[in-house]
């Protein structure tokens, strides 16, 4: 994709309604090559990462975090959750968080037939004063990310547990 349209991304990404402005910022290289963004809302600036190839959200930081506490954690990740949703990641779950300088950091986790696959993991960043996404990272996610066919697990849950000492 091009640099416009990389900001374009990036605008949509965040929430055009919550975009002042957006600025090339610098890009970055490696497994994901991507071009950087700045994402101005109307009270913090947002660092965006869209992959060269293919346009995805690949990372978006706050330049600055310190929110009022005022959602509950489960307002958050119901946030967090619609926010992957609406941005095309598949469905997933939020097997831990954890709470700092008023973010709500979720850790969420593709999941496949009632199975977690870890590697297919986002970072979400929601703002605990409004419930507003402001992180993300989803290198990992982007990096493994593929249909996988599951086995039928060798043991049931119950056979499983009996074969556990004791101890």
């Amino acid at each position: 994709i091009s640099i416009g349209e990389a900001m374009q991304i990036a605008k949509e990404f965040v929430g055009a309604q919550r975009v002042i402005s957006v600025a090339h910022a610098p890009d970055t290289s490696g497994a994901l090559p991507a071009y950087g963004v700045t994402v101005q809302t109307p009270d913090v600036q947002l660092n965006v990462e869209v992959t060269r190839r293919g346009g995805k959200g690949l990372l978006m930081a706050p330049e600055t975090a310190a929110f009022f506490m005022v959602k509950s954690i489960e307002e958050c990740t119901a946030a967090a959750l619609d926010f992957l949703q609406s941005r095309g990641f598949a469905t997933m779950e939020t097997p831990y968080c954890q709470v700092y300088d008023g973010l709500c950091v979720l850790t969420c986790v593709y999941v496949q037939n009632g199975v977690l696959i870890w590697p297919d993991r986002v970072l979400v960043q929601v703002r605990m004063d409004t419930a507003e996404v402001v992180g993300l990272e989803a290198r990992s996610y982007w990096k493994n990310h593929i249909p996988r066919r599951l086995q039928s697990p060798l043991l049931t849950e119950a056979e499983a547990c009996a074969s556990l000492s004791d101890e």
